[in-house]
């Protein structure tokens, strides 16, 4: 496979990539949760736990904008040169393109949402009487129905109506950026002149629209968090900006 630049140049970007997997993972594991004992809320547990707050609390943000920017770098650096080359077929190409993303994502992709299937429909599993697990029961189990159907078909990133498995946004980020990036390379016609100029100014324009339209949900939706580089600090009072992450938010509303 060609790429436009050498391997050597791609493994330290593949390290990074996987340093910030392991921040993303261990956040997701709740590390931090379990070290805080009884205390739920998000920010008591970075209160309780500093080196929570250092490790995987205000920094697992910036690890998932890290993989997700990473990912298109490395998936661009392979396809934009065979898109160029003259000897190749766009048609072919871009088959081979989604046929690999589609076989490293999918079935693991497929077979965790089995897994969630059966916690769903064999609750006994989650029996237990203290608040703690009935909230985390709460947030895992009983909101799984809602939108499922969304998980499937990979558009569970825009409905924020998911209590359970929301983590899948990722993975539908991932596969939508996956499915339209080739196509929107053509759009470009990447073997007519100044294709790179064209492409490095579509570019701008897409990180530009994207920060006006982060900004626009703070301000419509009064959530910090959801800023570029999210904030991540106290609620303030009334009018103040909530800085809590959605999916806390929508536990702590719950219970």
């Amino acid at each position: 496979m060609s790429s436009g630049l050498p391997a050597e140049a791609l493994r330290p970007l593949n390290g990074i990539r996987v340093l910030s997997c392991i921040s993303i993972t261990i956040f997701h594991v709740g590390l931090g949760f379990v070290a805080a004992g009884s205390a739920w809320h998000w920010y008591d547990i970075l209160d309780s736990q500093k080196w929570a707050n250092v490790v995987v609390g205000a920094h697992f943000m910036f690890a998932m904008a890290a993989f997700l920017i990473l990912t298109g770098l490395l998936a661009a650096s392979s396809l934009l040169p065979q898109l160029e080359d003259p000897k190749r077929q766009p048609s072919k190409v871009i088959k081979s393109y989604y046929k690999r993303r589609l076989w490293r994502i999918l079935p693991a992709f497929y077979v965790a949402l089995g897994i969630l299937a059966i916690a769903k429909i064999w609750p006994e599993g989650w029996a237990n009487s203290s608040k703690e697990a009935a909230r985390v029961r709460d947030y895992y189990r009983l909101g799984a129905t809602r939108a499922a159907w969304t998980l499937p078909l990979l558009i569970s990133n825009i409905t924020l109506d998911m209590r359970s498995f929301i983590f899948c946004w990722n993975i539908a980020d991932q596969m939508q950026f996956y499915l339209l990036f080739p196509l929107a390379i053509l759009l470009l016609k990447p073997r007519a002149p100044s294709f790179r100029s064209r492409l490095t100014w579509s570019c701008i324009a897409a990180i530009v629209i994207a920060t006006l339209y982060r900004i626009a949900v703070v301000i419509a939706f009064n959530i910090q968090a959801q800023l570029p580089i999210g904030a991540h600090s106290h609620v303030t009072g009334k009018g103040g900006m909530k800085t809590v992450p959605l999916e806390v938010e929508i536990v702590n509303k719950a219970n």
